[in-house]
């Protein structure tokens, strides 16, 4: 049932949902399906460093070589959900992807293939599916430490357009 949140490489903290979404078992996914997930939020342990702009740039500039975990994890989530909170509980970023859909297209075929593969319970290796994919995004800052700027956080916050 969960296939569709899984994306390209994880089941995220929080899934943000089109009201029109219906959950139920898929064995593959369709556009229309998909632009029903709205973002997800990505929530690591309040003394965690987050991965960095410059970091993600490095690792997609060198065709994921050195892909960590961690870092796989939240190019998965900006590549599937497009819409990205980035949050250790203090420091809040929000990564939004522009929309192209010819990338659409590949992004939906690699995560197709990967539930049929990951069905006869083998794993299957998404980033060298789509390592020479060119796509941009940006990346705000919605509060560096929210507790000393939480209405300008709230604010920001309020101003997404999911």
């Amino acid at each position: 049932m969960g296939q569709i949140y899984y994306g390209l490489s994880n089941f995220p903290d929080i899934v943000i949902l089109d009201k029109t979404y219906e959950n139920k078992s898929r064995k593959s996914i369709k556009i229309k399906e998909w632009k029903k997930l709205r973002g997800c939020v990505e929530v690591k342990n309040l003394n965690h460093r987050l991965i960095t702009e410059e970091e993600i740039k490095s690792t997609l500039s060198n065709s994921f070589e050195h892909l960590t975990r961690e870092m796989g994890q939240l190019i998965g989530d900006i590549l599937w959900y497009k819409k990205v909170i980035y949050t250790n509980g203090i420091q809040w970023r929000f990564l939004s992807l522009d929309d192209n859909n010819e990338m659409n297209h590949k992004i939906l075929k690699v995560v197709n293939n990967r539930i049929k593969l990951e069905d006869g319970k083998n794993t299957f290796d998404w980033w060298n599916q789509i390592k020479d994919l060119s796509f941009n995004y940006t990346d705000i800052c919605l509060s560096k430490d929210c507790r000393q700027e939480w209405n300008e956080f709230v604010k920001r916050v309020k101003e997404i357009e999911w």
